[in-house]
């Protein structure tokens, strides 16, 4: 068994970004996986929707058309005009999927986890 790593103080340059950028964890709370991807996912859909609809199935997340689109909304692509997604935008709606229990507020089940096998 390896001994766990020494904690690690943040370096000065994290200490003086500015609040907004600084990620804390809103609280130990556990969500439904599926609901919390699908969040995170629609705001990416969302900014992408001109390169999503472009394909023959544009809700079939296993096809290289949907999977290059997902890519290209992260990523930006000047050939279609897409700009990249803000990371904001996704962030928000995924730690709005912990934050809320209401799936009409986008919020997700919470769930409790399991121990030991499923």
């Amino acid at each position: 068994m390896l001994p766990a790593p020494a904690p690690q103080r943040p370096s000065a340059a994290a200490l003086d970004s500015p609040p907004d950028l600084r990620r804390r964890p809103l609280r130990h709370q556990y969500a439904n996986a599926t609901c919390v991807d699908a969040n995170a996912d629609a705001a990416v859909v969302a900014h992408g929707a001109k390169c999503f609809a472009k394909c023959p199935q544009p809700v079939d997340k296993n096809t290289d058309c949907w999977l290059d689109c997902y890519r290209n909304t992260l990523m930006g692509d000047p050939a279609q005009n897409l700009t990249a997604v803000d990371p904001a935008a996704i962030i928000e709606p995924w730690e709005r999927a912990f934050r809320e229990n209401d799936p009409a507020k986008g919020g997700c089940p919470h769930v409790k986890p399991t121990v030991g096998p499923i």
